[in-house]
């Protein structure tokens, strides 16, 4: 039960205070990748090493709860899906499977493994889900059966590497080639994240605006498409073919050797005719 408050970051202070005593503390390791309740404080009375951190009371534990709940809702920020999960309100938890049959119990302690895995990080951009294994060592009241405390070990450098591997991923606009150009600043996706906020109708305005700019810089040549068609219609009419100069001469040449032959025909029939009468 207190891996499942703690996976999807419950709100409810009564369901936490339900499991612990009132001199409940945790502790777990001291990471950098996100956001930490307490780090070593001299100036505190608790004795800690520098790798982790000791919490006291429900209202710490849910705390950090809610701050490994921030870490994980970076994971693709700057995607659309990320974009569109923070309009719609979808969040990411942690999902733990206990082992039962590795489970062990001696007295008012108990040791058990587990293994986890993030549910929701693919659709809010992320490449995969981070899936991470621990153990658990707690202690219980022997009169009301609730925690007085709870150590958690995982291997934080696993998880870390796997965190911001998953909030790396980002979306390449490649130039357009030819004659379209595309504005960079118009879809610049960091932008309009930035522009986005926490307020879903400012979100929905940061999103047209840039759906608008992408539009507007885009300079594609007009055509007037009525005048090709009337272009390519005037073209296939049939037209009287042209005559060359050389083809007027060619003709003229074979009439006048017509004519020069019928001209002999006739004299050579005038010859034939004298010369019998003769």
């Amino acid at each position: 039960e207190f891996l499942r408050l703690r996976g999807s970051n419950e709100p409810n202070m009564q369901r936490w205070s339900a499991i612990f005593e009132s001199c409940f503390t945790f502790t777990l390791p001291l990471t950098n990748f996100r956001k930490v309740v307490k780090h070593n404080n001299a100036s505190q009375p608790i004795l800690t090493h520098k790798y982790e951190q000791l919490l006291r009371g429900a209202q710490e534990v849910m705390t950090d709860a809610s701050y490994l709940a921030a870490a994980l809702e970076m994971i693709g920020k700057g995607t659309l899906p990320w974009a569109n999960n923070a309009m719609t309100g979808n969040k990411v938890f942690i999902s733990y499977d206990c082992d039962s049959s590795r489970f062990l119990m001696d007295d008012c302690i108990g040791v058990m493994d587990w293994s986890a895995i993030t549910v929701g990080a693919v659709n809010q951009g992320a490449t995969a889900e981070i899936v991470w294994k621990g153990s658990l060592r707690a202690t219980f009241s022997p009169s009301t059966n609730k925690l007085t405390s709870a150590e958690i070990i995982f291997d934080t450098k696993s998880f870390s590497e796997q965190l911001q591997g998953s909030c790396v991923r980002s979306t390449t606009i490649q130039p357009i080639q030819q004659d379209i150009q595309v504005s960079s600043n118009a879809f610049d996706i960091a932008h309009v994240v930035k522009a986005m906020g926490s307020d879903t109708h400012a979100t929905a305005q940061a999103a047209a605006a840039a759906a608008d700019a992408v539009l507007d810089s885009l300079d594609i040549p007009h055509f007037d498409v009525s005048h090709i068609v009337n272009s390519l219609g005037s073209s296939q009419q049939q037209k009287p073919y042209p005559v060359t100069c050389s083809e007027k001469s060619v003709s003229s040449s074979e009439t006048d050797s017509e004519s020069v032959i019928n001209s002999c025909n006739v004299v050579a029939v005038r010859r034939i005719c004298t010369s019998s009468k003769k």
